[in-house]
Parts: structure tokens; C-alpha cells; sequence
């Protein structure tokens, strides 16, 4: 694991004063995972444009671990396709606001509504049943902030 510091933070870690200078560059450090409190649901921010044969959403609010670390969408066959998380934001990076998943090249067409699977890192899975019920909000000045409530939590 690698934490990066400004040069404050660095010092007074490294020396414990307020007021220190930075004496080395990496220092060793031990940490543990602590529980953070998600008051609410798990939304799906539904991005613009969206149709039959491509969406991008992002998921917010996740407990637990605090990211998704799979999302998939059942097809009208009733299959499951794992959707592409950006490759900008790795597992080793998971700011959820900025983790956009969208649907492979050429997959579809769906059919509303959509039902997404959210996983998190620890393999724990949850069905968000008929979630996508529309491509836009019906209020357009909601377009590019549209977030919906799967009404499910870890």
C-alpha cells in the first residue's frame, strides 16, 4: 500500500512535531481497515445518452468495503455481462464517484427495465431488480446528475 502526503503531513509523522521538517521519504507504516458508516441505499448515477446498446453509470454510496468492485447487467436472455470499469480508477483506486462502468463495445441490445449485480471486494453480491427503468430522467434538468436509488445495501 502506498500513501502519498503533503510535506506537513509527512513530518509531523515522521517526527512528531508540528512544526518538523520531512528527514526521510518513505516511512514505514502500519494500518488497519476501520467501519465507516453509509447512512441510505446504494445509487446508481445514471450518466446521459444512454440507450439500448450502450449506458455508463457509476455507483455511490457502497458500505462496507466503500466501492463496487464488479457491476453486471442481466441481458433479456437473462444472462449476466459484466460491464468495463474505466481503467483510470484500478481497484487500487476505488474513489467511487469517478469509477464509471459502461457497457462493452457491441453488447445489447437490453431491454428496460434493467437489473444490475453489484459485488464488492470481499465477493459479497447483491441483486438490484429492475433498477433502469428509463434512458433520462423525466425532469431534463436532472440529466447529468440523475442518481437512482437500488433501494439495496451491503
Amino acid at each position: 500500500m502506498h500513501f502519498d502526503l503533503d510535506d506537513i503531513a509527512m513530518a509531523r509523522l515522521q517526527t512528531g512535531d508540528a512544526n518538523g521538517t520531512i528527514t526521510d521519504g518513505v516511512i514505514p507504516t502500519k494500518y488497519k481497515r476501520v467501519p465507516c458508516p453509509v447512512v441510505g441505499n446504494i445509487h446508481i448515477w445514471l450518466r446521459s445518452q444512454g440507450s439500448e446498446y450502450y449506458f455508463a453509470l457509476t455507483v455511490v454510496n457502497v458500505a462496507g468495503l466503500g466501492a463496487a468492485a464488479r457491476v453486471e447487467a442481466q441481458l433479456p436472455s437473462g444472462d449476466w455481462l459484466a460491464l468495463m470499469r474505466n481503467d483510470s480508477y484500478t481497484l487500487a483506486r476505488p474513489q467511487e464517484r469517478y469509477g464509471t462502468w459502461a457497457t462493452p463495445q457491441g453488447a445489447g441490445p437490453f431491454a428496460l427495465p434493467i437489473t444490475l449485480r453489484i459485488s464488492d471486494g470481499s465477493g459479497r453480491s447483491l441483486v438490484a431488480q429492475n433498477i433502469i427503468t428509463a434512458w433520462a430522467p423525466s425532469d431534463s434538468s436532472m440529466a447529468d446528475n440523475w442518481f437512482i436509488d437500488t433501494g439495496v445495501q451491503f
